[in-house]
């Protein structure tokens, strides 16, 4: 077992880098509200095994290397968070990926004193497959009982913010899982007006490292396109659950900011009708958003 703590005085909002990474949502205000409030201090513990029978033996000790929790009118939540990742690099130690939730589930629902007693908050275990991109699910007490969060399942928590969930509000959503692991689509039932059913789709890109041979004006093209196919095969899927929808939105969203100009962006972007004009309407698309954060050569 590898084993790694951390203590992290909460921001008001994400901090920002002086190298151009991630972005913040830019319908999060949440950095505006108690600004000058201290934060609490939060404690994060993130080990590894390499198969569930290690896990058994060790999660007790994990949650052990944080702090006790004691409820205050300074601290009324529990503030801690754990991350495990588990190396399944061998068939023998895999199962399918429903079978894992229900494991994680039945052991945190079976630790949940110890749980509580150590102020955990959320657990996330990652599930590191060779050769595919972690694949995540995200656990918190609710009432007593540990649940997963599956509306940001298979995403970090921490870019869980970059879903702008909170835009959707004004409907009771579900989570619709998708093959592609970068798509994340919502059915969305209207909460004054149940008739009113629609999908939205939220998709974070990670450019991850670019070819010497590659301009990221391509990738932006290439990508982008990518994409959009990879989007309309997952909506056509669950388009066959919820026959009733219509107005669907599409929502793609660069996770790092981008080393373009305006003019390249319009450029990748002015074949995505002829490319997909057709499906986008047979699936009843009205609306989309890509959202795109630039930057100069100088990191402006």
């Amino acid at each position: 077992m590898a084993l790694q703590d951390w203590p992290e005085q909460l921001a008001a909002f994400y901090p920002s880098y002086r190298r151009a990474k991630r972005q913040g949502s830019v319908s999060d205000l949440s950095y505006l509200i108690l600004k000058n409030e201290s934060q609490p201090i939060r404690t994060g513990a993130i080990a590894s095994f390499p198969d569930v029978n290690a896990l058994h033996k060790g999660f007790d000790k994990v949650v052990e290397h944080l702090p006790l929790f004691e409820k205050s009118d300074a601290v009324p939540e529990p503030p801690n968070v754990l991350n495990i990742a588990l190396r399944i690099f061998e068939e023998a130690n895999d199962m399918k990926d429903d079978v894992w939730r229900e494991e994680f589930l039945r052991l945190s629902n079976g630790k949940k004193d110890l749980l509580a007693a150590h102020g955990v908050r959320r657990v996330s275990f990652m599930l590191c497959r060779r050769g595919q991109y972690p694949w995540y699910f995200t656990i918190r007490d609710k009432e007593g009982e540990w649940i997963e969060e599956e509306a940001i399942r298979n995403i970090e928590p921490a870019l869980a913010y970059q879903l702008e969930l909170s835009r959707l509000s004004n409907y009771k959503i579900t989570p619709c899982f998708a093959d592609a692991r970068q798509v994340h689509i919502y059915h969305a039932e209207g909460r004054d007006n149940p008739g009113d059913q629609r999908f939205f789709v939220r998709a974070l890109v990670r450019p991850g490292r670019l070819p010497p041979s590659m301009r990221t004006a391509e990738f932006l093209i290439s990508e982008t396109d990518r994409l959009v196919g990879a989007i309309l095969d997952a909506l056509e899927v669950v388009s066959n659950q919820y026959r009733n929808t219509d107005c669907n939105h599409i929502s793609m969203n660069f996770v790092y900011n981008l080393n373009v100009n305006i003019e390249e962006v319009y450029e990748a972007l002015a074949g995505f009708l002829d490319r997909h004009g057709k499906r986008l309407w047979r699936l009843h698309v009205t609306g989309a958003e890509v959202r795109i954060t630039l930057e100069d050569n100088e990191g402006n």
